[in-house]
């Protein structure tokens, strides 16, 4: 049983009492049917019922003016709680917004993150295919400085045999010239004398001989061969043609590469115009 309800029962028991006691112990009421009197019972009774209810109205007034300051308290800390709640409320509502939106911008940003793996994929991909290519167009470059400078020596060899060949052609259209005069004046003589004939080019002679030692990439031995092959001077070697070359390294077994990189025929070349200046 709950308490309100045993001090219901406690009360009833005491009015009980009381009134008993108030009957039989102060008026002194007979409880002997004979000597009943109703009207002093009444009386009694009605005299109990107003001290009680009196005092059961000031007790309640007493408890109730007791508990008012409790109950005032208890109902601001109630408004107190409501506010503090509606507040915490609040704060929550906003902390749940600021929730959503940081919740927002870290998927953004987790979208951006991926966007930019991809983008620096792509471009590593770019960099790598550009990194092989760079590879590409500096052996490709290589490649042609090495062509270039092979044809540069060629052209200079070309340039210096041309200018061989025209003074050979001028020696021998003054040969010539002086033949037609020899013949002429032969024509003209009374007797007939035989006509001489050019003499077949000779090997160099010991004068002739360079050192062959001087161009880069000759040493003793390749001069050895070279001389043993009756290539003596820069002027034979400046005057060789691509197919040579490639014969001449088959005999002294050397790369063409080698003779061409170390451009024998440029520094052969140079080096027979620096005697020639000489002389």
């Amino acid at each position: 049983m709950k308490k309100p309800y045993w001090l219901v029962f406690v009360f009833l028991l005491w009015l009980i009492g009381a009134s008993v006691w108030y009957i039989l112990g102060v008026k002194g009421l007979s409880t002997d049917p004979k000597y009943f009197q109703p009207q002093p019972a009444l009386v009694a009774v009605i005299e109990i019922v107003v001290m009680l209810s009196g005092a059961f109205i000031i007790g309640f007034g007493l408890a109730w003016w007791l508990r008012d300051e409790d109950v005032q308290r208890l109902v601001a800390d109630r408004h107190e709680a409501e506010y503090a709640l509606q507040n915490q409320r609040g704060a929550l509502d906003a902390t749940r917004k600021d929730f959503e939106q940081t919740h927002q911008k870290l998927l953004h940003a987790e979208e951006r993150i991926g966007l930019l793996i991809g983008e620096k994929e792509h471009l590593m991909r770019q960099v790598e295919s550009g990194n092989q290519q760079v590879q590409k167009d500096i052996q490709q470059a290589r490649e042609n400085e090495a062509r270039a400078k092979q044809q540069e020596a060629e052209i200079t060899s070309l340039r210096f045999r041309i200018r061989i060949l025209e003074n050979e052609v001028d020696e021998k259209t003054k040969q010539l010239e002086t033949w037609r005069q020899d013949a002429a004046k032969t024509a003209a003589a009374p007797r007939e004398k035989p006509v001489a004939t050019p003499k077949p080019a000779m090997k160099p002679t010991p004068q002739e001989k360079d050192d062959l030692t001087q161009i880069k990439g000759i040493g003793p031995r390749f001069q050895q061969k070279l001389n043993s092959l009756d290539i003596y001077s820069f002027k034979q070697i400046s005057e060789m043609s691509g197919e040579e070359v490639e014969r001449l390294a088959e005999v002294i077994e050397v790369f063409p590469d080698r003779i061409h990189r170390d451009n024998w025929i440029g520094q052969a070349t140079k080096l027979y115009m620096k005697k020639m200046s000489k002389e």
